[in-house]
């Protein structure tokens, strides 16, 4: 299996979102966790799932009736490096 590594900012993202969670539901926070790191293993398995954009791709994690977003870069060794992680139906810029 390809390397797996996650960007600072990837990092940060997954403990605010936990954060978020966990003030209402720390039982919700951990599952949303868990449905990321099992969406980010499946990338390290298969790197070309995501949907493509022009730097990156984008894997969902999904979580009830919506999903947490993943983007990534396929680096040159087939690695995966997840650069960003956010929910879907936050407001954020493009």
């Amino acid at each position: 299996m390809p390397a797996l590594n996650w960007h600072p900012d990837a990092l940060r993202d997954v403990e605010r979102l936990y954060h978020f969670l966990a003030e209402n539901s720390p039982h919700s926070a951990q599952r949303a966790v868990e449905a990321i790191r099992q969406a980010a293993k499946e990338l390290a398995e298969s790197p070309g799932i995501g949907v493509p954009l022009a730097e990156f791709r984008q894997f969902p994690a999904r979580f009830g009736r919506s999903a947490y977003v993943l983007r990534y870069a396929v680096l040159d060794d087939g690695s995966v490096l997840i650069v960003r992680v956010w929910h879907s139906r936050e407001d954020r810029p493009a």
